[in-house]
């Protein structure tokens, strides 16, 4: 959870506050400014499995997807799938719900073969985490459904 350089880490862990508040107020542009500085200024110094880089992905997702930057948010958003499997282990309803953003996300920019692989993987998860029955996993039930049409008219 600590992973990579330390002076690093502790730095992104003293900015998140400031950025966490930016989230609450909706300050979407100075937000996503802000952290995408952090994450080119430190480089690789950390990887992604850091838990302070990764709620700082977490953070930039977020805000690339209120501003509209929807390949930005997928970039970011991919970077969350593998820490979020290696921190959350199946079922976790936590790890359901991410792949379900980076589904939409694939699928909104036209993905299709990739989204569906990533929304049977939040399906799988969140039927048992949410039930058969929830608006989220009804959700996915149909975004599957979407993307196997689309790919059979092909």
């Amino acid at each position: 959870m600590l992973a990579g350089d330390e002076e690093v880490w502790r730095s992104l862990k003293e900015a998140l506050p400031s950025l966490e508040r930016l989230q609450a107020e909706q300050k979407w542009a100075e937000l996503l400014s802000e952290g995408v500085s952090l994450v080119d200024r430190h480089g690789d110094a950390v990887p992604d499995t850091n838990i302070y880089l990764l709620r700082l992905l977490d953070l930039l997702l977020d805000a690339c997807i209120s501003l509209g930057q929807y390949h930005t948010a997928l970039r970011f958003g991919t970077r969350t799938v593998e820490p979020y499997r290696l921190y959350y282990p199946d079922p976790h309803p936590a790890r359901g719900v991410q792949l379900m953003r980076v589904g939409k996300l694939q699928h909104l920019l036209g993905g299709v073969e990739e989204a569906l692989k990533t929304f049977r993987q939040a399906y799988d998860i969140m039927k048992m985490t949410h039930g058969t029955e929830h608006t989220l996993t009804n959700e996915l039930q149909g975004k599957l459904g979407e993307c196997q049409a689309e790919l059979n008219r092909d």
